[in-house]
């Protein structure tokens, strides 16, 4: 089977975007870093892999759900190996970027790729040993060495303060605590502090809030592993919308000219078909997952950070049943994920009311032979370009992910990175054909806006 994108380089409208467009690509705390392989978890998420490893392998299968549909024969039969195995599900060291790795990953990304821009975050369980502060000396100069090699190659650092995880002393059910907000803030203020001159250009608060919350209270499929509990699932909403409010106050009179967000998962959402119980069940399921925490925190951002993967067709008014099923022929990744990048252009175009910038913060796709990942990213630049033409303020682009990682309870099967990662052989690199592409889709704007 061919990729369904040739060479060369063929996206319109280029030079729309600005001079300073922040080309990047999305990782994350956990997710590159890993747990560890120590006798003690250090977060939650460590703590839930080594319980569970076993359940999720034994209960991985065609029949699984991964968010968009179940499996084909043919997506398991690639898979199966990978998840049906325990220790797929334990992230270890992960990429190895708490073993050095991260700066050499940052070379690839701006030497090779061209990259002038990178997201990432910092693992709180990593820097709080205990409720007390100050925060762990080493753990704040491993990640002020990568602020400061970021500067060095004048790439714009985007940071995610709370990305799922957190300590393990503290429990995975902190978010429905009362006075999570007032930790979370104290803790953000005693991070900027620490952080000295090494403050990020941007900064997400939180990723995520509605997954975070979903997945964690509804569902029932991540820490805390709770199902079906609203009334807990409401303290967790408010806290996170009060958190947010008040680590942006934080950061501004901090320093002003940090910009502020947190990232919201926003999908393009229809009905299946025109009937009335599918428009109605289409409209709540948007208020659910794209508009219920985004509203709350108009005021409180200074550009709205985008996550966008997949296209949800939805059927019938329960927004918990009636799994999402595309009544196109649209391609879909390795999890099943319907994908339809142009919904993009759609997402950004219903958040316009708000006035803010956008940065489109994670879009990517799980696709172990890179067949779909280049024409994935052509798309989506498109998606963004022809909502420049339409007047959006869009500041930047930041693909997942830049090499495969921990995709949290489903472990290292989905592979979403540009940068292939062989964990049999001591993590050893190899850049996938989607990682030129991206590059030269880079290059190309480069040498458009130096015509004009």
């Amino acid at each position: 089977m061919e990729s369904l994108v040739q060479e060369p380089v063929e996206v319109e409208g280029l030079e729309l975007l600005p001079n300073n467009f922040e080309w990047g690509v999305s990782t994350s705390g956990h997710q590159q870093e890993g747990d560890g392989w120590g006798r003690y978890p250090i977060t939650d998420w460590g703590a839930f892999e080594r319980s569970m490893a076993g359940f999720l392998a034994k209960h991985a299968g065609m029949s699984v759900d991964y968010a968009n549909g179940t499996l084909t024969q043919d997506m398991w039969d690639r898979i199966k190996k990978e998840a049906t195995v325990p220790n797929n599900y334990v992230s270890g060291d992960a990429a190895g970027w708490w073993q050095g790795m991260d700066i050499e990953d940052l070379n690839i990304a701006h030497s090779d790729i061209g990259l002038n821009a990178i997201r990432f975050g910092v693992e709180s369980g990593r820097l709080r040993e205990g409720r007390s502060f100050p925060l762990d000396h080493d753990a704040i100069n491993h990640y002020k060495l990568f602020l400061r090699e970021c500067k060095n190659k004048r790439m714009k650092t985007t940071l995610t303060l709370f990305h799922y995880t957190n300590p393990f002393w503290m429990g995975s059910d902190v978010w429905e605590k009362r006075d999570v907000v007032s930790d979370f803030t104290d803790y953000t203020n005693n991070l900027l502090h620490v952080l000295s001159d090494e403050f990020p250009d941007r900064i997400i608060i939180i990723n995520e809030s509605e997954i975070y919350t979903l997945l964690g209270w509804i569902l029932g499929e991540r820490p805390p592993e709770k199902k079906n509990d609203f009334i807990g699932a409401k303290k967790v909403f408010d806290n996170l919308i009060e958190a947010h409010k008040r680590a942006y106050d934080i950061i501004k009179k901090f320093n002003p000219s940090i910009l502020v967000s947190s990232a919201f998962n926003l999908s393009q959402i229809e009905p299946k078909y025109n009937h009335f119980s599918d428009r109605l069940g289409a409209k709540v399921s948007d208020f659910l997952s794209n508009r219920l925490f985004l509203s709350r925190l108009i005021g409180h951002m200074d550009f709205i950070a985008v996550n966008h993967y997949m296209h949800n067709v939805k059927s019938g008014l329960n927004p918990m049943s009636g799994k999402y099923q595309s009544p196109q022929d649209e391609p879909r990744s390795d999890m099943g994920w319907y994908l339809n990048p142009q919904g993009l252009y759609n997402v950004i175009i219903s958040i316009r009311k708000y006035n803010l910038p956008v940065v489109i913060t994670e879009s990517g796709v799980a696709d172990a032979r890179d067949l779909y990942r280049s024409w994935y990213v052509r798309e989506t630049v498109n998606a963004i370009i022809n909502a420049v033409r339409d007047g959006v303020d869009i500041q930047g682009f930041y693909p997942w992910s830049l090499t495969d990682n921990f995709e949290w309870n489903h472990g290292f099967w989905p592979k979403f990175g540009f940068i292939a990662m062989d964990r049999r052989d001591n993590r050893k690199r190899i850049a996938r054909p989607s990682a030129s592409y991206y590059s030269k889709i880079i290059a190309e704007h480069k040498r458009l806006k130096s015509l004009h």
